[in-house]
């Protein structure tokens, strides 16, 4: 969007500015456990000030474990709040994997939300379960540090599609500004106060848009536990149940459930589609059938900071009748698009980009 204007703020910022604006909204849900937003912004604050006592502070990478639920949300907003950088580990890596990756980011102390998810080898691993803290009271003298904009906020593994996956980190000011932009573009305010699905894994950068979404408009985070996202009924009923109105995932894996999907299930008011090529097909079927009010082909490499670019379509009259795969749009924020031909050789610089 020209003209954005992104202020230097943190995540931690962002998250503060939620508790105080707006304790008692919904902030994480699974089914099991909820919290609002001055309850999650109390459980990171319990979670940083254990850090801290443990001598973990800005610029450490603190790995965080556990099965994907709220209480793994938390324990990353918790190193967020520390200064910390989280390194978000997905429970179907296999041990080695997982040993490799800490080692090579040189991870300093590890978190865990459930004793069943530890990391291998000798590396201790700190049980935490950061909702049963939600209600205390911060220890006095021991309230986050100042976190700059600049600071590291997270790492994000690549896919490793050309090889070993390598780890790409992100600052405060690159994710604040994803979520910022991505908001302008969508129109969203926190008066709309979205609930977002979380439905993929926080270690790569497709499962951070929807609590990152959730911060900059007030809304909430619906995670969907892992087995209802591969039973396409449940699927559909979890949303419906927890009221969701905006869901990031991939093509192929809408593709798969959209066969469970009941004819009078609530329609979304925006999905969000990235990762893969989005067929014109696909994106039309769900604009007439009522899938969603309005499809988002939503674009970019894990090293742009999750998406660079977005294309808004609201009825199949958006969408171009001679493209068989749906553009990926116009830049988000401050981002710009660099065409290139077929040997990678730029072809010109734009804002637009409809291939």
């Amino acid at each position: 969007m020209t003209g954005t204007t992104i202020p230097e703020l943190s995540l931690s910022d962002l998250l503060a500015r939620g508790a105080r604006s707006h304790p008692d909204r919904p902030a994480l849900s699974d089914g099991a456990r909820s919290l609002d937003h001055a309850g999650l912004l109390a459980a990171a604050d319990r979670v940083a000030a254990r850090l801290g006592a443990r001598g973990v502070g800005r610029g450490d990478r603190v790995a965080v474990l556990g099965p994907r639920d709220i209480r793994v949300c938390a324990l990353m907003y918790g190193v967020l709040r520390s200064g910390a950088a989280a390194v978000v580990v997905d429970p179907a890596w296999s041990g080695p994997d997982v040993r490799r990756r800490l080692e090579a980011v040189d991870v300093r102390h590890v978190l865990s939300s459930d004793a069943g998810h530890t990391a291998p080898g000798d590396r201790h691993t700190e049980v935490v379960d950061p909702t049963a803290w939600a209600g205390d009271p911060v220890p006095s003298g021991a309230f986050p540090p100042r976190v700059r904009a600049s600071d590291p906020a997270y790492l994000s593994f690549t896919s490793g599609s050309s090889g070993e996956p390598k780890a790409v980190t992100v600052t405060h000011a690159n994710t604040v500004h994803y979520a910022l932009s991505l908001r302008d573009r969508l129109g969203l305010t926190r008066a709309d106060a979205p609930c977002v699905a979380h439905v993929t894994t926080l270690a790569a950068d497709l499962g951070h848009t929807s609590w990152l979404l959730a911060l900059a408009t007030g809304g909430s985070v619906h995670v969907v536990p892992d087995e209802r996202t591969r039973d396409p009924e449940a699927f559909w009923s979890c949303l419906a149940e927890a009221g969701v109105s905006v869901l990031k995932t991939t093509p192929s894996h809408l593709t798969a459930l959209l066969e469970g999907r009941p004819p009078r299930a609530p329609r979304l008011h925006t999905l969000l589609l990235g990762g893969e090529a989005l067929p014109r097909p696909l994106a039309t079927t769900l604009l007439d059938s009522g899938v969603a009010g309005r499809v988002v082909n939503h674009y970019g490499p894990t090293e742009a900071t999750i998406g660079a670019s977005c294309f808004v379509a609201s009825s199949p009259a958006d969408l171009p009748e001679d493209e068989a795969t749906v553009p990926i749009g116009t830049a988000i924020g401050r981002n710009t698009l660099h065409l290139t031909d077929a040997e990678g050789v730029r072809c010109r610089t734009a804002r637009t980009a409809n291939c």
